[in-house]
């Protein structure tokens, strides 16, 4: 059994970070879903989603050390639109996440947050996709 989910998200600036764990956990209990895996993707090569802890210290931390990583700078993609950093934060933290469900529950770690996160420079409608792939609940 299949079911998907199209969520919109919107967002206002570069570097911000939405947490979209409660969503994802209703969505795997409306599917009735007892056993198997979901899938939430973004589908867009400027914004990540990954697991983190969703504590305000380690998210300067995690701001910080991406930035260090991928510093502000002219790169040659900037000659197209100005958004390399975006793209290149994207591809190194990637666009997906895959979390197992057993009876019907996401298992998450205890601190592991579903993280959606924007990296372009300017407000953007995101749209993410949440697919379960698995058995229903009898």
């Amino acid at each position: 059994m299949i079911k998907n989910k199209i969520i919109t998200i919107n967002t206002n600036k570069e570097f911000e970070i939405k947490n979209l764990t409660e969503l994802v956990r209703e969505f795997v209990k409306e599917s009735n879903v007892s056993d198997g895996i979901i899938t939430i993707f973004s589908r867009h090569t400027t914004a990540a989603v990954t697991l983190i802890e969703d504590e305000e210290n380690l998210i300067k931390d995690y701001k910080s050390k991406i930035s260090e990583i991928v510093e502000p700078r002219i790169y040659n993609h900037d000659k197209l639109d100005g958004n390399a950093r975006a793209h290149l934060r994207t591809s190194l933290l990637g666009q997906s996440v895959t979390i197992p469900i057993i009876n019907n529950k996401i298992m998450l770690g205890t601190w592991q947050n579903v993280m959606f996160i924007e990296f372009d420079i300017k407000k953007r409608t995101r749209t993410v996709i949440l697919q379960i792939v698995g058995d229903l609940s009898k």
